[in-house]
């Protein structure tokens, strides 16, 4: 679990540097896919994370899975 917290990019650097991509993140607070968010890089992952915190102050991460579209 992620906890809210100013420096942004300090948790975006500590889980590029501690989990493989893609990242998936969902709000704690919310039910169903609500705020459920994907970072595929390095550069996505800040934006993710402030937007799955607009919805709440706790967050769920997870590794995606990677694919290619054919």
């Amino acid at each position: 679990m992620i906890r809210k917290d100013d420096n942004l990019k300090s948790i975006a650097m500590n889980l590029f540097n501690s989990m493989p991509l893609p990242l998936i993140f969902k709000p704690v607070a919310m039910g169903s896919s609500h705020g459920v968010i994907a970072a595929f890089n390095f550069n996505e992952l800040e934006e993710a994370l402030v937007y799955a915190f607009s919805f709440s102050d706790e967050l769920f991460k997870e590794k995606g899975l990677s694919f290619e579209y054919t």
